[in-house]
């Protein structure tokens, strides 16, 4: 799993997709997918937190809800 604060500064970021469309990336987490016998199924990528500078203080420490976290304040139940 990655939570990068500043994809600018990450040298595994590929900055070529910015550069092409014009948009900029910020933030970056990417939480693999798992299935019941561990195995990685897929990859969850998200960019630009809408508030705040990272996603690290957002994800829950809740064992029931361990691998979720929030974008934003509304999303939270």
């Amino acid at each position: 799993d990655l939570n990068i604060r500043d994809a600018y500064t990450d040298h595994r970021f590929n900055q070529d997709v910015d550069r092409r469309s014009g948009y900029r990336t910020r933030t970056v987490l990417c939480v693999s997918i798992r299935n019941d016998d561990n195995e990685v199924i897929g990859v969850l990528q998200c960019i630009n937190k809408f508030l705040g500078e990272s996603y690290e203080h957002d994800c829950s420490t809740n064992e029931e809800q361990k691998d979720t976290c929030y974008f934003d304040d509304k999303d939270r139940k």
